[in-house]
C-alpha cells in the first residue's frame, strides 16, 4: 500500500495558498475533527468506491505534514468534500453549478423560419409542453414575429402572439436553469402586455416574473428581502388582475398557489400566514374545479402542484411530519416529470427536518440521476447539502459527506464515469 501511495505525485499546497498546513489547519480548527483515523477510513471508503487502493493513516498524517495533496483530481474531490474545503484552495475548478449571475443572449444559428401564424401557434404549445426544448429555435421566432412588428405589420394578433413567446421564452430559459435570461424575456412581455391592455397575457407575465424572482431569491447564497418582497408583490398584482379581469383559471390558481407560497417563507405576521393558507385553499378549488379543462399556453396544473406547495409551506413553519403527511396525499406523478423532483426533495428536507439524517440523505441521493437533467434542482440539492455542512451537528456526519461525494460525481462526470 504504502509503494502505491509513494508513486502518486503531489502538487504543494503553498504555491496554490501562500498558507501552510492547509489540511490540517482546515481539520482541526475549521471542522474541530482531532480524530485523523475517522477522516482516513472515509477518505478509504470513497477511495474504495472508485476502485481504488486505500491508504494508510500514517500516508495522510505525511500528507499533511507536507502540506501537499495528490495531483490526481479524483483524490483531490474527495479531500474537499471531506473537508469541505474551497475547490480553489486545492488547484480545483468550482463545481459545474448553474450559475444564477449567468446571462444568456444568444443569437439564433438557424435560418429565420418564415412567418405562418397557424404555424407559429402550434409551435408557441410545443414549447409549453417541453420547455426542455432547444432556445434556439424560440429566440429565432421572436425575431421574426419582431421584425414583422417593426417593419411590416403591427396587427394586434402578431403583437400578442409575440408577447406570448416572450413568456414562453421567459419559461423555458428559466427551466433550464438561466434566471436572468428567463428575467430579460419576462420584462419584455410585461412591457408589451401593459402598452396593449392584454390583461390576460400580464396577468400571466406577472406571475412568471414572481416565479422567477421566487427561484432567484431560494436557490441564492445571498439572499436579500427585497428580492422575496418583490416576488411577492408581483404575485399580488397577478391575484389583482385575476380577480377584476377575464384571466384563465390555471393562470389565477398558478397566481394564488405562488403568494400563497411566497408569503409562507417568512411571514411577518398571522395574518399572512392566514392570507398564505387562505391562497393555497382557493388556487386549489379552482384547480379542482377546472382540472377537465386544459391551458395549452400555460403550466400543466394540477392538484399535485398546489398540495407541494401546502407541503413547503409547512416545512417553512418547521412542521415535517405534517408536511411529510401532506407529500403523501399526492396522486401519482410520472417519475421524470420535474415535479416529482420538487416533491422528492421536499420529502428529503422533511424527512431531515424530523431527525431521520440517513433517510433523508437516501431520498436526495435516489433524486440525482433525474437532477442533473434540471439545473434548478441540482442547485437545490446542492444548496442541502451545504445547508448540513454549515451545521456544527452535521458537517462530520459521513451520511452528509458521502451524499456530497455523490453531488460531485454527479457534477462531474467528465471524471468519475
Amino acid at each position: 500500500m504504502e509503494s502505491k501511495q509513494k508513486s502518486l505525485k503531489y502538487i504543494d499546497l503553498f504555491v496554490l495558498t501562500h498558507k501552510a498546513n492547509v489540511l490540517r489547519d482546515w481539520r482541526l480548527n475549521k471542522l474541530n475533527w482531532y480524530n485523523t483515523g475517522e477522516v482516513v477510513r472515509l477518505y478509504n471508503e470513497l477511495l474504495i468506491s472508485l476502485g481504488e487502493k486505500p491508504v494508510s493513516k500514517r500516508w495522510w498524517e505525511r500528507m499533511e505534514s507536507s502540506n501537499t495533496v495528490p495531483v490526481d483530481q479524483k483524490r483531490r474531490w474527495i479531500l474537499h468534500t471531506i473537508l469541505n474545503i474551497p475547490p480553489a484552495y486545492l488547484g480545483l475548478q468550482t463545481m459545474e453549478m448553474e450559475d444564477l449571475n449567468k446571462l444568456f443572449h444568444p443569437t439564433p444559428s438557424n435560418k429565420l423560419p418564415p412567418l405562418n401564424l397557424n404555424a407559429y401557434r402550434d409551435r408557441l404549445i410545443s414549447f409549453w409542453q417541453n420547455p426542455y426544448d432547444s432556445f434556439d429555435e424560440a429566440l429565432s421566432r421572436i425575431y421574426v414575429l419582431q421584425d414583422c412588428i417593426l417593419y411590416q405589420n403591427s396587427r394586434d394578433e402578431i403583437v400578442r402572439l409575440l408577447c406570448e413567446y416572450l413568456i414562453a421564452a421567459a419559461n423555458m430559459q428559466r427551466a433550464q436553469g438561466y434566471l436572468l435570461s428567463a428575467e430579460k424575456y419576462i420584462k419584455k412581455a410585461i412591457r408589451v402586455a401593459e402598452r396593449k391592455s392584454y390583461q390576460a397575457q400580464r396577468a400571466k407575465a406577472l406571475y412568471m416574473y414572481a416565479y422567477i424572482q421566487d427561484e432567484k431569491w431560494s436557490l441564492s447564497i445571498h439572499q436579500e428581502p427585497k428580492d422575496l418582497q418583490l416576488a411577492i408583490d408581483l404575485a399580488r398584482e397577478a391575484v389583482n388582475i385575476a380577480e377584476n379581469y377575464a384571466v384563465p383559471p390555471f393562470v389565477e390558481s398558478a397566481s394564488r398557489d405562488e403568494l400563497a407560497a411566497l408569503l409562507s417563507v417568512y411571514p411577518r405576521s398571522r395574518q399572512d400566514m392566514a392570507v398564505a393558507k387562505q391562497q393555497n385553499d382557493i388556487a386549489f378549488r379552482l384547480t379542482e374545479k377546472y382540472q377537465q379543462e386544459t391551458e395549452p399556453l400555460f403550466h400543466k396544473i394540477d392538484l399535485s402542484w398546489h398540495i407541494i406547495t401546502k407541503a413547503e409551506m409547512h416545512l417553512a413553519l418547521k412542521e415535517p411530519q405534517t408536511a411529510l403527511a401532506t407529500l403523501e396525499s399526492l396522486p401519482s406523478l410520472h417519475p421524470r416529470m420535474r415535479r416529482t423532483l420538487t416533491a422528492r426533495s421536499e420529502e428529503a428536507i422533511a424527512t431531515i427536518q424530523s431527525g431521520y439524517l440517513d433517510e433523508g440523505l437516501k431520498i436526495a441521493e435516489s433524486i440525482l440521476p433525474e437532477a442533473k437533467k434540471s439545473p434548478l434542482h441540482l442547485i437545490r440539492m446542492h444548496n442541502l447539502y451545504q445547508s448540513l455542512r454549515e451545521n456544527a451537528k452535521y458537517t462530520k456526519e459521513p451520511y452528509v459527506i458521502k451524499f456530497g461525494f455523490q453531488l460531485v460525481k454527479t457534477q462531474r462526470p467528465d471524471l468519475f464515469q
